[in-house]
């Protein structure tokens, strides 16, 4: 086997961040937008079209660096070559926007799934890893568009930045996002106590992600425009999916934690309809079928799309 150095490194202000075709510019209505890709074309764009666009994480980046490093450190990367091989079978339908990105990135993924590599701090990196991280870093699964976070005229300032993206269910709609709220979950609790099982159920989950090709579309209906700023649209008669999300502090805790606080930092991280994360690390220790007692702290939908959480599926639990 050949050893490579296959961790995620921050890079700030790089150039080549978000391999993704994608709208850069749209008109305060948000009904038109522009054809341009290519962020040095924006000054030739419509005047009309004031409103800078982003592509926004659900999962944030930096929690999905944190665990492909935290997994390559427990010597977990073989619970990654399903999510690998779906990636890479899907990699053609992604409208990424650079060739050589696209052609990098899958050979990265046929490396890193066929087993022949393992990852070594002071080895070299591997040449590819760059289009790889680019590509896992906006699947389009995880992304959304809409105003950009800069802080810009016309720009959002709901962004919460290195943080789960809880009112992102108005716009992927409650299914997509109690899947990738789980995954978020699943990760947290892995970064706190890496195991074989939650990586395993972590890598099935990217899978769900990967598989979808396209990335969720502006809505103009889900945002609200006032003062010269945007913040997505919550309905009011809607309790927001999400709203006991893990914060920064929470987290903090959670990786802190000892006995009976891991446990207590544990229980505030929530499925939806109060279904907590177990605390044990087997993957076979999933709830029954039954959902379990809702929780003031717990993300919660509205009655009329609740529904009920079996115990098997893709990684851990099936939405039914």
């Amino acid at each position: 086997m050949e050893a490579y150095n296959l961790k995620i490194v921050f890079k700030q202000n790089s150039d080549r961040s978000n391999p993704l075709c994608f709208p850069v510019r749209a008109n305060v209505a948000l009904t038109k937008t522009s054809g341009c890709f290519d962020r040095r074309k924006v000054a030739s764009c419509d005047d009309s079209l004031c409103v800078p666009l982003g592509c926004h994480h659900i999962i944030s980046f930096s929690q999905l660096r944190e665990y492909w490093n935290a997994h390559l450190d427990a010597g977990h990367l073989e619970y990654s070559c399903k999510f690998l091989s779906s990636m890479g079978r899907s990699l053609g339908e992604y409208n990424i926007k650079d060739a050589d990105v696209l052609k990098e990135a899958k050979e990265c993924c046929e490396i890193l799934q066929s087993r022949k590599v393992i990852h070594k701090d002071s080895a070299p990196s591997l040449h590819e890893k760059d289009s790889f991280v680019e590509v896992f870093g906006y699947m389009p699964g995880n992304i959304f568009i809409g105003p950009s976070g800069s802080r810009v005229p016309y720009c959002r300032v709901d962004d919460p930045e290195n943080k789960f993206e809880k009112d992102a269910w108005v716009i992927t709609g409650d299914n997509a996002f109690k899947m990738l709220f789980e995954l978020d979950m699943l990760i947290k609790e892995y970064l706190y106590e890496p195991s074989a099982p939650l990586a395993s159920r972590i890598g099935n989950g990217l899978v769900s992600v990967s598989q979808r090709t396209d990335y969720y579309k502006l809505k103009p209906e889900c945002w609200l425009y006032k003062k010269g700023h945007f913040r997505i649209l919550v309905p009011a008669s809607e309790t927001p999916v999400g709203a006991g999300s893990v914060s920064i502090a929470q987290g903090k805790r959670l990786k802190g934690s000892r006995g009976k606080g891991k446990r207590d930092a544990l229980s505030d991280m929530r499925l939806s309809f109060g279904q907590s994360i177990s605390s044990d690390s087997s993957a076979s220790s999933s709830p029954s079928g039954s959902s379990a007692a809702s929780s003031p702290h717990s993300p919660q939908l509205s009655a009329t799309s609740k529904k009920r959480i079996s115990s098997k599926g893709a990684f851990g639990r099936t939405y039914e």
